[in-house]
């Protein structure tokens, strides 16, 4: 395995990582963006935090609302 130069070394594939290499590589440097998971490209708010929470709550709220339903005359 030969030695690899780059211009740039990214660690973490989150929001600012997969943004920022390829607008570095379009403006013609050699990047490395390190990740230790493919499945977390993209940060944890994206795979596990943010998005994943927002939509479990809001399906508590449906859940909640609908075995309260009595009270609103269903």
């Amino acid at each position: 395995m030969g030695i690899e130069y780059y211009d740039d070394i990214i660690i973490g594939g989150g929001k600012a990582g997969k943004t920022l290499a390829p607008a570095l590589v379009a403006s013609g440097r050699n990047v490395a963006l390190v990740e230790r998971s493919l499945s977390m490209i993209g940060g944890g708010c994206i795979n596990v935090a943010c998005i994943p929470t927002k939509t479990i709550v809001a399906s508590a709220a449906v859940a909640h609302t609908m075995r309260h339903s009595a009270a609103y005359g269903v």
